[in-house]
């Protein structure tokens, strides 16, 4: 895949990812495609294949219900790629990240999710309350 083909695909990603389809998210995977998630419950868990893929995604979905993701600074290298991503909950708090992903067939093979984690609770307090900027 082209660099410019890889924009394209991974920005059809990011609308299906806000659209909260799981069905419509995992398409963009390989049929053998694996999608390892990075928060909770789900932290460490690997999905392969499309219909595990949608289950897991989901999942994740219903526990972050109405947020809206933002990505930006994407890095493309040959037939990889990452972003950084932000999630805005309604509360107004967020969570930071970054995806790395890999590709094949002009589809996602692998996205190995992470999140930043705040061990301060000073610091996640700020956050929430929106004393602190990313």
């Amino acid at each position: 895949m082209t660099n410019t083909e890889i924009n394209d695909l991974l920005t059809r990603f990011a609308q299906a990812w806000s659209s909260q389809d799981p069905a419509q998210v995992a398409l963009y995977f390989c049929e053998d495609g694996e999608y390892r998630a990075s928060k909770g419950s789900f932290s460490g868990l690997s999905a392969k294949g499309r219909k595990d893929i949608s289950q897991l995604v989901k999942k994740m979905f219903a526990v972050d219900r109405n947020c809206m993701a933002t990505t930006n600074r994407l890095l493309i290298d040959g037939q990889m790629a990452a972003w950084q991503w932000r999630y805005d909950f309604p509360d107004g708090s967020f969570e930071l990240g970054s995806d790395f992903f890999e590709f094949r067939d002009g589809l996602i093979a692998l996205k190995d999710a992470y999140r930043k984690v705040i061990t301060d609770l000073d610091t996640c307090q700020k956050l929430k309350q929106g004393k602190m900027s990313s």
